[in-house]
């Protein structure tokens, strides 16, 4: 949960307050993220959830008492990683990295 924390969930809430309010930079990537504000909240977004959502997907307690919940939260899972995917695969050619 920790290694979570620090390596997708922090630096992914950096990123969305760069979305609310981009700062003057000269970086090439951050040029890329303020030009395409839209496109990166539709992969920082989705991205958040599904770390938010991968705990109920692991977890066997949670499969086993509430399998509709398990489920549901199995489609969401799906569909933010098609999102996610979808909107990298855009960034890809759109962004100069």
């Amino acid at each position: 949960a920790l290694i979570a924390l620090v390596f997708l969930v922090l630096p992914s809430l950096v990123r969305v307050g760069f979305l609310l309010e981009p700062t003057a930079s000269t970086d090439p990537t951050d040029l890329a993220w303020a030009a395409h504000r839209g496109l990166g909240a539709l992969h920082v977004l989705p991205g958040l959830l599904m770390v938010a959502l991968a705990p109920l997907q692991l977890s066997d307690a949670l499969r086993r008492r509430w399998p509709a919940l398990h489920r549901a939260s199995g489609w969401g899972f799906v569909v933010t990683g098609l999102a996610l995917s979808l909107s990298g695969a855009v960034m890809n050619v759109l962004f100069p990295v």
